[in-house]
């Protein structure tokens, strides 16, 4: 007898073209889960628009997602109305987020995809942390089960307001959250801080980011005979702190340690008037850095894996140190030795060590930081190329199709109770 296929609705605000490493989770989650018996509903806003996000083009299709199941509802955007007359310097904390003007659209459309292709569970990933209330209103309407993925947490999150807001904002979270058939978080951080908050009485799950290895196809290997230091990514100002790297390295050129002419630094990032600023103090590095203009993903990936050392650099504020983003999976798989900013007692560090993929010192810590580079610059000269000993075994648990199994278990388990 053939069984019907279990479909879950996708409830997830970050989808492409929107570009964030939310998008990358929920894209490669909805890629993978037909391999496990779920068909993947997608509801996300169409076109949403605002100043915090980036958009690029990317191909469903060649994913392998059926972009028939894909469905894109209205928004009302009313954060461009409050900053437009400035309501927001008025009345402090108006706008809970961005995601506010979507939930009367996400729950008549969410409805009516349940009812029409028969969904068995409702699938939601934040944040934005209020379009946890269409995933609520969801469950109430259709009986649906509703899964949580908690990629960071609201009590958390960086600039969490103060005062009234800061208790409106940790009440809503236990009141939606509290209604949730299964919570699943990115990391065991997240997953105790949960738990021991004797709130939630349902499953909690940690489910960590990954890379996807079918993204590293076709990649092309390049070696242009200098020691190379790359950086991909966004830097969040105020938390993400380079300067230990660029004053130790502007320390190691000033005291010809470090050959200019054999050294290469190339940061991709989408922060450049950031990080060109950083940069600016340090006239030394002028001829070493380069500042790549926003690359595609693979292009990215491209960066990584033609490094002789990967930089990453980690913030100090509380939801960082819980938390290993998309990066560092990524940074572990290009099999490239890191050379990490990170405070000891982060998530991140953890990692790193665990898998002996690199080198962790804190950010501030200038001696240390030039003991790594020379560490690694040094074994450069001597070979041509930096080895990496991380256990390649071992990071294969971070695969998406892996990962995609589990959250598969857990929509197995929530529709049989």
């Amino acid at each position: 007898m053939k069984h019907r296929t279990k479909k879950a609705l996708v409830l997830s605000y970050n989808f492409p073209p929107m570009l964030s490493p939310g998008t990358t989770r929920v894209l490669k989650f909805v890629k993978y889960l037909p391999k496990y018996g779920w068909e993947p509903h997608v509801l996300t806003p169409n076109n949403p628009n605002h100043k915090f996000l980036r958009y690029n083009y990317i191909d469903l299709e060649k994913e392998g997602i059926n972009t028939n199941n894909v469905y894109r509802s209205r928004i009302c955007n009313i954060d461009q109305f409050i900053y437009k007359y400035r309501l927001h310097k008025l009345i402090p904390g108006i706008l809970p987020d961005y995601a506010i003007g979507w939930i009367p659209f996400a729950v008549q459309k969410g409805k009516e995809i349940v009812e029409n292709d028969n969904v068995d569970v409702i699938f939601q990933s934040v944040p934005p942390f209020t379009s946890l209330l269409a995933g609520y209103l969801l469950k109430r309407l259709t009986g649906r089960p509703w899964i949580v993925d908690l990629r960071d947490m609201w009590s958390l999150v960086n600039g969490l307001r103060k005062g009234y807001r800061k208790k409106i904002d940790l009440y809503l979270e236990w009141k939606l959250l509290k209604h949730a058939d299964c919570i699943i978080t990115v990391s065991k951080v997240l997953a105790e801080h949960l738990m021991n908050s004797n709130k939630y009485k349902m499953p909690i799950v940690v489910i960590e980011n990954g890379y996807d290895s079918e993204d590293y196809k076709d990649l092309q290997i390049q070696h242009n005979g200098q020691f190379r230091i790359v950086y991909t990514g966004g830097f969040y100002s105020g938390t993400q702190d380079p300067n230990g790297f660029f004053s130790a390295l502007s320390n190691l050129i000033g005291r010809d340690k470090v050959r200019k002419d054999k050294l290469s630094v190339r940061i991709a990032t989408s922060s450049h008037t950031y990080i060109k600023k950083v940069i600016g103090a340090y006239p030394l590095l002028n001829d070493v850095i380069t500042v790549l203009p926003y690359m595609p993903y693979k292009e990215s990936l491209e960066e990584q894996i033609n490094a002789s050392v990967l930089l990453f650099v980690r913030g100090k504020n509380v939801e960082s140190l819980g938390v290993c983003g998309v990066k560092l999976y990524e940074y572990l798989f290009a099999k490239r030795p890191i050379l990490a900013l990170a405070p000891r007692n982060s998530l991140s560090a953890e990692v790193i060590e665990r898998y002996n993929a690199g080198r962790v010192m804190a950010p501030d810590n200038i001696s240390m930081i030039e003991d790594s580079i020379m560490f690694f610059y040094r074994e450069y000269q001597e070979k041509g190329f930096v080895n990496c000993k991380s256990d390649s075994t071992a990071i294969s648990q971070y695969d998406r199709y892996k990962l995609t199994g589990l959250l598969a278990e857990v929509f197995n388990d929530v529709v049989s109770i």
